[in-house]
């Protein structure tokens, strides 16, 4: 009991319960972690690939990077993987640090059907953190969609290994199809902007986009899915795609993030997800509008016409992946025709999710929260939404 008691087993249990909570912030502290940089471990300054060669060699020698101020220009995909250390962290100085790719990673001119699917960085581990960045495809809109630049911001891959990696603070401008796409376990995108994204995705990069593209595209594509995704306090504003798409992800949320002035299929497309909450977001003048014939593989995610504009929508993927248990709480929705839709057929509805406790301004379709489309339990009544304006 003396031994129990001492102070020196009692500083190794809180050493040790400190070690067991810090999964948030990289490594555990049996390890290094991301906190470790410039105090442990110095920063290491990557000038660019004239100078350094690619991004993705200098950071398997450097687990904490630092990318000069000025425009750095890539020939291929740079490869985000942790090291020996157990982590990476990759800063840059804000809108002062711009990462471009030449022209050979360019999409083709639209309307071409050949895949063009490729993305700036890929993340293939677990806890590396991309931050204070600007990633611009230099694509410029042309009759609705953004065309001639590059297609991805950063993907993270699906998978188990692929877990607590981080996207904060990025601001993602000119891609044609998608900033972010995001699998995996336990990953987020966090604090960062994106606009003038999407408008046209060739249908063999993911059919997911429905050929509109996405500012987000949260899934477990490819049959396996994803968990504990998170999108919070994100800015989306004049995008041609769908400014957050969310499939097949069991345990996640969707936080503070403020949408404005967006097109695509709606604010916010959530297909085939359980157990996720959708709180405390704003979504204003969103969807209705886009150049590709939507739905089609997806007859229970139908849309009546192009110019029906939904702030939130929510649907089942088939009978395997019902939307369930969803939780859509306290958001601000702002001059859309509906405001909150969930959709599908008997066997494939929506089930068990609730809606409480949204503001509706300015929606003109009706006096309603939400249209109910879907024969599933779902929970919701007038008083769950507080109609503001009409």
């Amino acid at each position: 009991m003396a031994i129990y008691n001492s102070k020196y087993c009692k500083l190794y249990l809180r050493r040790l319960r400190l070690g067991m909570a810090d999964h948030d912030v990289g490594a555990t502290r049996s390890t290094l972690s991301w906190s470790d940089c410039g105090e442990s471990i110095p920063w290491a300054t990557y000038w660019g690939p004239s100078q350094s060669g690619p991004l993705s060699t200098f950071v398997d020698n450097n687990p904490c990077v630092q990318i000069a101020d000025g425009t750095h220009v890539f020939s291929g995909t740079q490869l985000m993987q942790n090291t020996s250390h157990g982590f990476l962290y990759v800063r840059g100085n804000g809108s002062n640090t711009v990462l471009k790719a030449n022209e050979s990673m360019h999409c083709p001119y639209y309307p071409s059907s050949s895949s063009c699917f490729r993305r700036l960085l890929k993340v293939d581990s677990s806890n590396v953190k991309i931050e204070n960045l600007k990633i611009n495809g230099d694509a410029y809109l042309s009759n609705g969609t953004m065309r001639d630049g590059l297609a991805g911001g950063i993907t993270i891959l699906k998978g188990t290994s692929n877990h607590n990696n981080v996207v904060n603070n990025v601001i993602f401008r000119n891609l044609v199809c998608v900033g972010v796409q995001l699998g995996g376990n336990g990953n987020s995108v966090k604090n960062s902007n994106f606009a003038y994204i999407g408008g046209y995705c060739p249908d063999s990069d993911n059919p997911n986009w429905f050929g509109v593209g996405a500012g987000i595209y949260a899934a477990g594509w490819g049959g396996l899915a994803s968990w504990n995704v998170a999108i919070r306090d994100n800015s989306f504003q004049n995008l041609q795609g769908t400014p957050i798409d969310v499939a097949k992800v069991d345990y996640g949320a969707i936080t503070g993030n403020f949408i404005k002035n967006t097109k695509g299929i709606a604010g916010m497309m959530l297909f085939g997800n359980r157990y996720f909450n959708v709180l405390n977001n704003t979504v204003d003048n969103a969807g209705g509008e886009f150049n590709q014939p939507a739905y089609d593989s997806h007859p229970d995610c139908y849309i009546e016409s192009d110019n029906e504009e939904t702030a939130i929508r929510i649907c089942s993927d088939g009978s395997s992946n019902k939307s369930v248990d969803m939780t859509v709480k306290n958001n601000t929705i702002k001059n859309s025709d509906y405001g909150i839709v969930l959709i599908g057929s008997s066997g494939r509805e929506p089930d068990d999710s609730t809606i409480e406790g949204n503001d509706l301004w300015n929606n003109p379709v009706g006096n309603r929260c939400m249209d109910d489309r879907s024969p599933g339990a779902n929970t919701w009544s007038q008083s769950s939404c507080n109609v503001l304006y009409f």
